[in-house]
């Protein structure tokens, strides 16, 4: 979508203004591309990170017959057997 955009604004300029334009989209295209991947893998591996460290807990959770919920009043969590 920001690539047809970008090419139709793009043609309504000057030719002699053109390729320089094309250029600098180009270039930052591939540079919000590699950034939006980076975040991907980021995101990626912190929620593998965080399904670790969750998986055992829920286990005692299970194994003990308890479960976490939030509490009535106050800003905490509680654990209900």
């Amino acid at each position: 979508m920001l690539a047809t955009e970008a090419e139709t604004a793009i043609s309504q300029l000057l030719i002699s203004e053109q390729e320089y334009l094309t250029y600098q989209v180009a270039t930052n295209m591939k540079h919000l591309y590699k950034q939006y991947n980076r975040n991907q893998n980021y995101n990626t591996t912190l929620d593998l990170k965080k399904r670790r460290n969750i998986k055992p807990n829920q286990e005692k959770l299970n194994n003990n017959d308890a479960l976490i919920s939030k509490s009535d009043k106050g800003n905490s969590i509680v654990i209900i057997y």
